[in-house]
C-alpha cells in the first residue's frame, strides 16, 4: 500500500490534528537524554560561586589573622628584649632576671664567639636572628629575636637571644581554620539550598512557558499564557505569542484558499465523474472510459478529502449515531470490483457518523487499490466489543522510513498523490474514539486496521440509570 498520509511540515494551512503537528516537528530530546538541565546548570554555578567564595574568605580570614597573630608576637618578642637589654645595661643582671624567661620564653646570652655563656634552661643554642623569625626546637615551634649585649660601660660583648614558643598560637590558628571551614561549608549549603530554591522560582515561568511551546499544536496554534515578572522570559513570551499569531493568521488563509480551490474542483469533477459512469455503463469493456472513470472518481475523493481538511470540519464534534461497520465497508468494497470482502458476522456496530466512516473505509481501500489493483485487496471485519476493519493487500509494502511518516500529510508513496487520505482517515478514526495502525514490509503487502469501540461495550459502560 501507498503511502498517503499527509505530514505537518506542508500542512500547517490544512488544520491537522496534534499527533500530525508533532510528527513534523524537528524531534526534541527527552530530559534524561539531554544534557543538564538549566535550573541545574545555574544551581551548580552558584554553588560553585559560592564555594568559591567560602574558600577564599577562609583563607584571607586565616591570612588575615595569622598576620595579625605574628604581629602581636613580634611586638611582644621585641618589647621583651629591649626590656632585657635596658636591664643589662643598667646592670640589674641577675638570678631573678633570667627566671623571668620561664613560661615559654628561653633567654639567652651568648658571647660574640658563639658561646652561651648564660641560659634560663639547657635547650638547644637559639639561633641568631636580627628580625623576629620563626625556628624549631625539638617539637615546638619558636619565635627567635637577638639584640645586642652590651654592659653598662657600652661595651658590646655579644648578643641577648630570645625564644617565644609559638606552638599554641599555630594551635589556635589551626583550630580558627577548621572552625572556618566548617562554618563556610555550612553556610555554602545553606545558601546553596536557598539559592535553588531562588533559582527553581525564577526559572518556574520559562519551564511553564517550555511546556507549552512543546505541546503547541502546529495546525491550531494557541497563545501561551504567561505568569511571571516583566523580564527577559516576559519579553520571550510576547515573541512567541507573535510567532504563534503569524503562524494562525497565515494558517487561516491557507485554509481558505485551500478551500475555495476544493469547493472550484469538487462541482466540476463531480459532473465529469458522473458523466464517465453513465458512459461506462454504455461502454462497460472500454478500458480508456473505466480508466478516466476511476481518474475523475480519484480527483473526486482527493478534492473531498482537501474539502474537509480545509474547512476545519475534523475539528469539530461529529454527530454519532449507530452505524454497522460491516455494511459500510462491504458497500466501499463492492464499488471496487475485485476486492475480497468478509465479515465474520459478530456485531459490527459503533457509535459513528456514517460518511465519515464510509470516508475512512473508502480512503483506506482506495490506497489499496492503488498499491496492489483491485485483486490484490481483502477487506475483512471483525465483531464484538471491539470492532475491527482491516485492510491487507499484495502491494509493494513500505519501508520502515515511509511507514513511520505513512499518516503524515502531504506525504505520498504514489508519485501524483496528495498524500492526505490517510490523515483524514486517522483524524476521524480518533474522532471516534477509535485507532488505526499500519503494518507493512518491503516486498511483502501492507495492512491497515481501524479499531473502534463496539457498539454493545459503549452501551454497557453507560451508568444503569442512563
Amino acid at each position: 500500500m501507498h503511502a498517503d498520509g499527509g505530514g505537518a511540515g506542508a500542512g500547517a494551512g490544512a488544520g491537522d490534528g496534534a499527533g500530525d503537528g508533532a510528527r513534523g516537528r524537528s524531534p526534541v530530546a527527552p530530559a534524561a537524554t539531554r544534557g543538564r538541565r538549566l535550573r541545574t546548570r545555574l544551581g551548580l554555578i552558584v554553588l560553585g560561586s559560592l564555594l568559591v567564595a567560602v574558600a577564599g574568605t577562609v583563607v584571607l580570614v586565616d591570612q588575615l589573622f595569622g598576620r595579625a597573630q605574628r604581629g602581636s608576637l613580634e611586638d611582644l618578642l621585641e618589647r621583651d628584649l629591649q626590656r632585657v637589654q635596658a636591664l643589662v645595661a643598667a646592670g640589674t643582671l641577675g638570678a631573678d632576671f633570667v627566671e623571668q624567661g620561664a613560661g615559654g620564653v628561653r633567654l639567652q646570652f651568648v658571647s660574640n664567639g658563639g658561646t652561651v655563656l648564660l641560659a634560663a634552661d639547657a635547650g638547644d643554642p637559639i639561633p641568631l636572628a636580627a628580625t623576629p623569625s620563626r625556628s624549631v626546637a625539638g617539637e615546638r615551634a619558636e619565635l627567635v629575636g637577638s639584640a645586642a649585649w652590651r654592659l653598662p660601660s657600652g661595651l658590646e660583648i655579644g648578643t641577648i637571644r630570645m625564644a617565644l614558643d609559638v606552638t599554641q598560637a599555630d594551635a589556635d590558628r589551626a583550630a580558627l581554620r577548621l572552625n572556618l571551614l566548617f562554618a563556610g561549608s555550612l553556610l555554602a549549603l545553606v545558601a546553596g539550598a536557598l539559592a535553588w530554591g531562588l533559582v527553581s522560582g525564577a526559572l518556574r515561568p520559562l519551564a511553564d512557558l517550555a511546556r507549552q511551546a512543546a505541546a503547541v499544536d502546529p495546525a491550531r496554534p494557541r497563545l501561551a499564557s504567561y505568569r511571571g515578572p516583566d523580564d527577559e522570559v516576559a519579553e520571550l513570551a510576547r515573541a512567541l505569542n507573535v510567532a504563534l499569531e503569524a503562524i494562525a493568521e497565515r494558517q487561516q488563509a491557507e485554509r481558505d484558499a485551500l478551500a475555495e480551490v476544493a469547493h472550484e474542483l469538487a462541482a466540476p469533477l463531480t459532473v465529469v465523474a458522473g458523466e464517465l459512469r453513465q458512459l461506462a455503463t454504455a461502454r462497460p469493456d472500454d478500458p480508456r472510459v473505466r480508466a478516466a472513470r476511476e481518474a475523475a472518481d480519484e480527483l473526486l475523493h482527493t478534492s473531498q478529502d482537501l474539502l474537509t481538511l480545509a474547512r476545519g470540519e475534523l475539528d469539530r464534534a461529529p454527530d454519532l449515531s449507530v452505524v454497522d461497520l460491516a455494511e459500510v465497508a462491504r458497500g466501499v468494497a463492492d464499488a471496487y470490483p475485485g476486492v475480497a470482502f468478509a465479515a465474520d458476522g459478530a456485531d459490527a456496530r459503533v457509535f459513528a457518523q456514517p460518511d465519515r466512516l464510509r470516508q475512512v473505509a473508502r480512503n483506506l481501500v482506495r490506497n489499496a487499490v492503488q498499491a496492489a489493483g483491485a485483486e490484490g485487496v481483502r477487506v475483512a471485519v471483525e465483531g464484538g466489543r471491539e470492532v475491527r476493519l482491516r485492510v491487507e493487500d499484495d502491494g509493494p509494502g513500505l519501508t520502515a522510513e515511509a511507514l513511520a511518516r505513512v499518516f503524515d500529510r502531504y506525504v505520498s508513496g504514489r508519485a501524483g498523490g496528495a498524500g492526505v487520505g490517510l490523515t483524514v482517515a486517522r483524524r476521524i478514526v480518533a474522532s471516534f474514539d477509535g485507532r488505526i495502525e499500519a503494518r507493512s514490509e518491503p516486498g511483502r503487502g501492507a495492512t491497515f486496521e481501524v479499531t473502534l469501540p463496539g457498539w454493545s461495550s459503549q452501551v454497557e459502560a453507560e451508568p444503569a440509570e442512563a
